[in-house]
């Protein structure tokens, strides 16, 4: 009996359709995707067991060194224009929209109010170096003249709660969390007049910003 010979077909898969949704997820991603800002300054915070994710929007950070130099920094570069178009305006620092605009890209600050308009003259790379970045003045007293950290928070929680308003896709006021990143051999004084300046502004809740704590410890009884 003769064989059946069973006809041969074509291997070939077209993957012209895997290409297209290839591409239109790889689209997706690069549009969707939020990549983390840059740091003002890298502290070495200390660590804890607790898990809990920062906000990347409507957040001030408040950044402090082992010195105790304090910078801050507001997430979103048109909340960090109004903030500093209002600063500008309310305490005549006579900044130009250049420097207006500069201010805007920055990723945080450590400089006196008295200071920011030479400050903001400065190539990006002077702006770096240490000593042109003294840190926000900041006591345990309320006076602005000398804990310039309430003024930043006060117009930080501003400047966020009227770009949200002015975003379509929000349309409410919401206003701005804060977080504390310190170092963990920051003094206690600056610490203090942090917590002062937050709470002259009724906000008693904030978020503190450590590393997370792996090592395996026995627990002792």
């Amino acid at each position: 009996m003769p064989k059946v010979k069973v006809a041969r077909k074509s291997t070939f898969i077209d993957m012209t359709p895997m290409s297209d949704v290839a591409t239109l997820l790889l689209t997706f991603f690069i549009l969707t995707t939020q990549f983390k800002g840059e740091e003002a300054i890298t502290v070495d915070t200390p660590s804890s067991i607790a898990e809990f994710k920062v906000p990347e929007r409507n957040i001030m950070t408040i950044s402090v060194d082992k010195e105790g130099k304090v910078y801050f920094s507001l997430d979103g570069k048109f909340k960090r224009k109004i903030m500093i178009e209002k600063v500008n305006q309310d305490f005549n620092l006579g900044l130009t929209d250049e420097q207006i605009e500069k201010f805007s890209n920055l990723p945080g600050f450590a400089v006196p109010l008295q200071d920011l308009p030479n400050y903001l003259k400065l190539n990006s790379q002077d702006m770096q170096q240490a000593k042109n970045n003294p840190g926000i003045p900041i006591d345990t007293s309320l006076d602005q003249t000398k804990n310039q950290l309430l003024i930043w928070i006060g117009y930080g929680r501003v400047a966020t709660a009227e770009r949200n308003m002015q975003d379509p896709n929000v349309g409410k006021p919401i206003t701005a969390d804060v977080a504390i990143k310190a170092d963990q051999k920051v003094p206690y004084k600056t610490i203090k007049g942090i917590i002062n300046a937050l709470q002259s502004k009724k906000i008693n809740k904030y978020i503190l910003i450590t590393d997370l704590d792996k090592s395996d410890k026995p627990v002792e009884d």
